[in-house]
């Protein structure tokens, strides 16, 4: 409720964009493949909203480890094998990104 009164333009923004059958935006959680092609790439290098569309929303590496997300990854951020990637867009550039990085 206090997220409501106090930031009332980002509760409607989510509950917009995660529930509007026009827009179908969602939140999803993605494990980088050890095999894949992006292994060792920085975010800039990777291109990944440019080559699927996606936002990138956080980044969490040593996942097993309990660590934190990084929220709002910077370009210079390396990606590694495992590192989980929390991306928004709709279900087709989600299809993409796992293309992309198998």
């Amino acid at each position: 409720m206090a997220s409501v009164v106090l930031r009332p333009s980002v509760v409607s923004f989510f509950d917009i964009a995660t529930r509007a059958s026009d827009l179908a935006l969602r939140a999803e959680q993605m494990s980088v493949p050890e095999a894949s092609s992006a292994v060792g790439k920085t975010l800039s290098e990777l291109r990944i909203p440019h080559e699927t569309g996606l936002i990138i929303v956080a980044v969490r590496k040593d996942h097993e480890r309990g660590s934190p997300f990084v929220f709002n990854p910077s370009a210079s951020t390396v990606i590694e094998a495992d590192d989980d990637l929390i991306v928004l867009g709709d279900e087709e550039q989600i299809e993409r990104l796992r293309v992309y990085l198998s």
